[in-house]
Formats: structure tokens, sequence, C-alpha cells
């Protein structure tokens, strides 16, 4: 089925179709929520609550208008409300338990999954703006030139907000570590 079939049919009430424009866009879900709140666990949380709304919501959906505008909207509600939601309600994070040592064979896992952690606790560190930049040129493969388009501001003001933000992932990261390879592999 084409996608915008999936979506006249999804916003008629047709759960397969709305199933597959689910994974149709669930990589982008995530994406977006979290360059809109820079925290893993946050952006998790988000991606729940846009889906909740985006099955709730379906049905107000203009299938003459684009999709992609009118979701991301969606899940940028659902960060603003858990951001604003935790800002009230704030939990204090209980320290993990110790884990036995790892075998051998996973020891590179694990320095994999340690540094994309850290690498994702940094972008959390970068203005919206500059994740959302990150996000365009870094991970999706925009031009600086696409990405200024996007977002309606200049090449230039892309290249300098990119190399600002390059360069604050690296004084967070240790030295040598490629920020942007870590934040694929998360």
């Amino acid at each position: 089925m084409s996608a915008s079939s999936d979506l006249r049919r999804a916003t008629r009430g047709d759960r397969a179709a709305l199933r597959r424009v689910v994974q149709r866009h669930l990589p982008q879900i995530r994406r977006w929520a979290l360059v809109a709140t820079g925290d893993v666990g946050v952006a998790e949380d988000v991606v729940q609550e846009a889906l909740i709304r985006l099955l709730r919501f379906v049905h107000r959906y203009d299938p003459q208008r684009p999709f992609e505008p009118w979701l991301k909207t969606l899940v940028l509600n659902a960060a603003r409300g858990e951001l604003a939601r935790r800002a009230r309600n704030p939990v204090v994070a209980e320290p993990e338990p110790e884990r036995a040592a790892p075998e051998a064979s996973l020891d590179r896992q694990l320095d994999l999954a340690r540094a994309a952690t850290r690498a994702l606790d940094a972008f959390g560190y970068l203005s919206p703006r500059q994740r959302e930049i990150v996000d365009l040129v870094d991970l999706q493969g925009l031009s600086p030139a696409e990405a200024a388009q996007q977002l309606q501001i200049t090449p230039g003001a892309v290249r300098g907000q990119l190399f600002q933000a390059r360069r604050a992932l690296r004084a967070r990261l240790a030295e040598g570590a490629d920020p942007v390879a870590l934040l694929r592999e998360a």
C-alpha cells in the first residue's frame, strides 16, 4: 500500500493502515523526541505519548495536507507537555545497582554502549536548535543549505551552529572520540 493510501485509511479507523503509518514514521518520531528533549529516557516517554496522541487524533488529520509537519507538531507538543510535567514534578534518580563484571566477549559492546550513552548525554547539553541542526546535518545527512531551508535560517547560521555544537560535543567527550559516530551508534 502507498503511504497516502495508508494515511487516508488510518483517518477512517483502519488499524492495520495506522500500524503501517506508525512503523514508517517511528524512527523520525524518535529523532524528533530526542532532539526536543535531549534525553533518551524522556524522549522514550515522549514517543509513547506521541503514539497515544496519534491513535487518539488521527481522525482529525486532513489527508490533503502534508503529514510530517502535522506529526512533528504532535510530537513536539507531547515533548513540551512531558518537559513541563517533569519540571513540576522532578524525580530523584535512584542509583543503579552494581553489576557483575562482564564477560570478555562483551567488553567491546559495553565500551560502545558506554560511549554512545556519553554521546547522548553530551547531546542533551546542546541547545534545542543545535540538537536539531546536528540531527539534520550529521545524522540525517542533509547539507547545511538543505537544513537551513528546512529551518528557515541562513546556511551560514547552520554552519556556525553546527561548528559550535560539534565543539561542545567534543569538549564533553573524551579526546579522540567522534561524537557524530557515537550518536549514530546510539
